[in-house]
């Protein structure tokens, strides 16, 4: 099978949000997958690719458990924290990376990670100057499997149908 046949061509991606950054990654993954919205804001949106997700970041780290209990807005400062960011295969400390969560409590907000290894939101707009990197992610089909590989970077996984 080809690698765009193992893609769901119409995943419904979740787009609830909170207003604040000031919480855990467990109660972040809540919100994006609730239906807190700015006013009159879709909760839900169709497609093949998305942005990452804050929760995705967070819990991409494997910085112990220090990270379960720490919110993700403080992910950089004291040693402790920064160990989050600093051991999740998603930070990026040359670039911060927009999410796909949107601010439930301002309408031009979106969640991003910082550069620094922080969660928070920040303003968007056709208008800004601002550079900022992007994770681009996808569902496979319920139907793929593991033919081989161990998923590193040196011995990738093998996908079949």
């Amino acid at each position: 099978a080809t690698s765009q046949a193992m893609v769901d061509q119409s995943h419904v991606w979740k787009l609830g949000g909170w207003s604040a950054a000031q919480i855990t990654r467990a109660q972040m993954y809540q919100y994006e997958n609730g239906t807190t919205v700015y006013s009159g804001r879709p909760t839900t949106w169709t497609g093949k690719i998305a942005l990452m997700y804050p929760s995705d970041y967070a819990y991409a780290s494997n910085g112990g458990s220090t990270c379960d209990t720490t919110n993700i807005y403080d992910w950089d400062g004291i040693p402790a924290n920064a160990r989050c960011a600093q051991n999740s295969w998603l930070f990026n400390s040359s670039q911060h990376q927009w999410t796909l969560t949107p601010s439930s409590g301002h309408s031009n907000n979106a969640f991003i990670v910082s550069s620094a290894g922080f969660v928070n939101y920040n303003y968007y707009s056709s208008g800004v100057t601002d550079t900022f990197g992007v994770r681009p992610v996808l569902f496979l089909t319920l139907d793929v499997k593991i033919k081989s590989g161990t998923g590193t970077k040196t011995d990738p996984y093998i996908l079949t149908k």
